[in-house]
């Protein structure tokens, strides 16, 4: 019993982020893709823009997902002394990453490089997840 307790409320949860990334992806058509992580970098749910088609193969973005989770987490042992990462914004030739830490988890957004209104969008991003 208790296991099928644990298992509805983990997938509750799935629920609300899936629902919370398709509404991140219509914040902007520049937005390809969001997706929510854990800690550890596994990935919990994410949604791409239909009809596009994802850089990363699945393991590179497994790869992709460890590596910005470890920078968030070792983020954290700063925070006394610079406070807390609000969000990071990776820039790369083809598509520019977001990631936005909220408490156990972190929101993992890519948007196409010629977006020109980003902090409006991270804004937007912000105002989303914390309005859920």
């Amino acid at each position: 019993m208790l296991t099928r307790v644990k298992d509805d409320k983990w997938a509750e949860m799935v629920t609300r982020y899936r629902k919370l990334c398709k509404s991140i992806l219509e914040i902007s058509d520049n937005i390809r893709y969001v997706g929510v992580m854990n800690r550890y970098g596994r990935t919990l749910t994410g949604v791409i823009k239909p009809a596009l088609k994802p850089l990363l193969t699945p393991n590179r973005a497994r790869d992709e997902f460890f590596i910005v989770s470890t920078f968030s987490a070792l983020r954290k042992n700063t925070t006394g002394d610079i406070g807390a990462l609000t969000h990071a914004v990776f820039y790369h030739k083809k598509v520019t990453i977001l990631a936005i830490p909220q408490k156990d988890i972190t929101f993992y957004i890519t948007v196409n490089k010629n977006e020109k209104r980003l902090d409006e969008i991270v804004d937007s991003i912000k105002q989303e997840i914390i309005r859920e």
